[in-house]
């Protein structure tokens, strides 16, 4: 539980190296006494490959991001939250290892599940929708309609919530990449 609060708390100083490895650390022992697909290490197995994936560790992220979405589809189902992050994360990591295409198909059926299970404004949706916009209007050359379909995600993520959250300045982060473009 130390590991994974010095986890948490590197995280949100923005140090994804030490986060990674507190978490990384954290989930090796959690999964020992409790097994890989109990609850609670999967959601700090979340927050592990978050921190790998923030600081652009390609590691072995293919294979961990594919594990992990696995087991919570086996462990808790299709449409569980965790499994639908999983998907996202699963996306994130196929994107920084270039394969950019599986990452849009992987995005978009998080996102449709997402969708359905949660509703539009959840933040798993707002997330998935964020990402999956960036990725498929940036590939298809799409781009006149990105910076439309980014403002509309900021809208939503700040009427979700709120402009303090994390997520909402992720999406002023994206809106200002493609404006500065």
């Amino acid at each position: 539980s130390i590991r994974s609060t010095l986890g948490q708390v590197y995280m949100s100083l923005g140090m994804y190296r030490e986060s990674e490895m507190q978490l990384r650390t954290a989930v090796s022992l959690l999964s020992d006494v409790y097994g890989p697909r109990r609850l609670e290490t999967l959601r700090l197995q979340n927050e592990w490959i978050r921190a790998g994936l923030a600081c652009g560790f390609a590691w072995n992220a293919g294979d961990a991001t594919a594990g992990y979405l696995r087991d919570c589809r086996t462990a808790l189902g299709d449409d569980h939250i965790l499994t639908l992050t999983a998907g996202i994360r699963r996306a994130e990591a196929l994107a920084l290892l270039g394969s950019q295409a599986d990452a849009i198909r992987v995005l978009g059926e998080a996102l449709d599940r997402s969708r359905r299970t949660l509703g539009e404004n959840h933040p798993v949706t707002i997330e998935a929708y964020n990402e999956w916009a960036q990725w498929t209007l940036r590939t298809t050359a799409r781009r006149a309609e990105l910076e439309t379909v980014l403002r509309e995600a900021l809208d939503r993520t700040r009427l979700a919530l709120g402009d303090g959250h994390p997520e909402t300045f992720q999406a002023k982060v994206n809106l200002g990449a493609i404006l500065s473009e």
